[in-house]
C-alpha cells in the first residue's frame, strides 16, 4: 500500500512511501546499547522516508554479520544536529558524533518501539548482500 509523507526540511513536497520492511546496518556496539534499553534513537545523516509501523531489521555489522533484533518505527524526526548531540540517547560518544555529522545542521533521529530480541541469531546466507545504510528485507522474510 503506497502512502505519501510530506517532507519535513526545505521544500515541502509529497514524497511517496511505500510499508515494506527494512534491514538497517548497525555497529555491534550500538546493537548491543538498543539491547540493553540504553540507547532509544539511530541518528542518520540522511534517511528514507517510512511509515510508522514498518519493520526493521537490525543487522549488526562485522563481526557479528547476522540480525539479532527488530523493531517497529515509532517516529522519523528531523533535528537540530546540536540538539540531539546534547541527548546522550544516540549512544555515540562525542567526538564521533562530531566527526559524522560535520557540516551538518539537520539529522534524522528514528525512534523504534514493540522490540524483538531474537534468542537465536539470524545467520544470513553468504550471498546476502549487507547493506550500507538499509535495503528493503526480502518479500518472503528471513
Amino acid at each position: 500500500m503506497r502512502s505519501w509523507k510530506k517532507y519535513k526540511g526545505g521544500n515541502l513536497s509529497l514524497i511517496p512511501t511505500q510499508q515494506r520492511d527494512v534491514v538497517i546496518s548497525v555497529h555491534p556496539q550500538f546493537a548491543e546499547l538498543f539491547r540493553l534499553g540504553q540507547k532509544d534513537i539511530e541518528i542518520r545523516r540522511r534517511f528514507p522516508f517510512f511509515d510508522e509501523g514498518t519493520r526493521v531489521y537490525f543487522y549488526e555489522t562485522a563481526p557479528a554479520k547476522c540480525i539479532q533484533m527488530e523493531a517497529k518505527i515509532q517516529s522519523i524526526n528531523y533535528l537540530n544536529t546540536q540538539e540531539v548531540r546534547d541527548n546522550a540517547s544516540h549512544g555515540m560518544p562525542l567526538a564521533a558524533f562530531d566527526r559524522y555529522f560535520e557540516n551538518c545542521d539537520i539529522c534524522v533521529a528514528v525512534k523504534f518501539k514493540e522490540w524483538t530480541n531474537y534468542s537465536q541469531p539470524i545467520q544470513l546466507p553468504s550471498n546476502f548482500q549487507p547493506p550500507v545504510s538499509w535495503r528493503y528485507a526480502p518479500k518472503d522474510g528471513f
